[in-house]
């Protein structure tokens, strides 16, 4: 049985006017004080009840093992992970019968322990551990604990997960929001969610969030669920037209090009030759490879030689050769600068 901060070992079951039990009571109690001594530096304290009570008559299981978890616990919040790994280990091993350990930890324990708790639960993977991680994602006051637990859910934890996830999407903190853009791919379904996740993709600042909500739509777009995929298509066609500030024209060009929205090549262009944000001008590059024209291959092919878009070029000529672009295949042919070997993956999708 996992305990925490259970207190030293009693022996409050024995008779108190049996001599038999009396002595145990003070062997036991002695024996206790020895080993717990050196437990405690592992973190583990042995409560020795079943040996001072089955002389009495009175316990209730004669194999009996107390674990107090108080140390592990704590040393989850370790920064050195030769402390807190070990301690992480040491409870999941114990099982199920920690989470109402770990839920009381949860109540009482600063922000770094409730994040090892949380991966705890994580590991545990077990209904019980999935409703607290889903309580904890609605209304833990610490954003990084918070953000955590949203990020472990996954397909399989339910309605009410769902419904936290979706309303993270609009939360005033700009990394629930971020942490709720990942974890929609597997739960959002609601129309709302997703238009609400496409408008982070256009508009939400700072830019990585944008990116991964972008990400987050490219998942489902590839997804076998396509009443899903085709509620993403939707919201793209109504919310493309309407970006208008700072970056979004090039953001809703570049999730455009996604659903084959051809109209935002000019944007997209024009992105490759500025001197914008690296990951703009990457995802740009690989949407001009999706809905370019011939009037974009020299645009690409004037990043030969340049190593930190020139791969991603040349990846973008050959989809268009592929297609059958004129000028394309030409242009691969002349390249002087380093090929991949292969199809590169959409820059920020992962």
């Amino acid at each position: 049985m996992a305990v925490y901060d259970s207190g030293p070992p009693s022996v409050s079951r024995c008779e108190p006017h049996n001599p038999r039990c009396a002595s145990l009571v003070a062997t036991s109690t002695a024996i206790a004080a020895r080993r717990s001594v050196k437990a405690a530096a592992a973190g583990v304290l042995i409560a020795l009840v079943a040996a001072s009570t089955v002389a009495c008559g009175r316990s209730r299981n004669d194999y009996e093992l107390n674990v107090d978890l108080g140390p592990a616990i704590r040393s989850l919040g370790s920064d050195d992970l030769e402390v807190s790994e070990p301690a992480a280990d040491k409870i999941v091993a114990l099982g199920l019968d920690t989470i109402p350990v770990l839920r009381t930890a949860l109540e009482r324990e600063p922000p770094a322990v409730r994040l090892g708790v949380v991966e705890i639960l994580e590991r545990l993977d077990d209904p019980a551990a999935r409703a607290i991680l889903v309580d904890i994602a609605r209304r833990d006051k610490d954003t990084e604990v918070r953000g955590m637990a949203i990020r472990t859910l996954g397909p399989g934890a339910g309605a009410e997960a769902r419904a936290v996830v979706e309303a993270a999407l609009s939360d005033p903190e700009v990394d629930i929001r971020l942490a709720a853009a990942g974890a929609c791919a597997a739960l959002c379904v609601s129309s709302s969610a997703l238009d609400r996740l496409v408008v982070l993709a256009i508009e939400d600042q700072p830019l990585s969030n944008g990116i991964a909500a972008r990400a987050a739509l490219l998942r489902i777009l590839a997804g076998g669920d396509q009443a899903r995929a085709e509620r993403v298509r939707e919201a793209i066609r109504v919310r493309v037209p309407t970006a208008r500030n700072g970056d979004a024209p090039l953001r809703a060009a570049i999730l455009a090009s996604d659903v084959g929205d051809v109209s935002g090549r000019a944007i997209l262009a024009g992105a490759v030759r500025g001197d914008g944000p690296p990951m703009l001008r990457l995802q740009a590059i690989h949407a001009l490879g999706k809905v370019g024209t011939e009037a974009e291959v020299p645009v690409l092919a004037a990043l030969d030689g340049q190593p930190a878009f020139g791969p991603y070029a040349y990846d973008a000529l050959r989809h268009l050769a592929d297609r059958g672009v004129a000028g394309a295949q030409p242009a691969l042919d002349a390249w002087r600068g380093p090929a991949p070997p292969g199809e590169l993956p959409p820059p920020g999708a992962g």
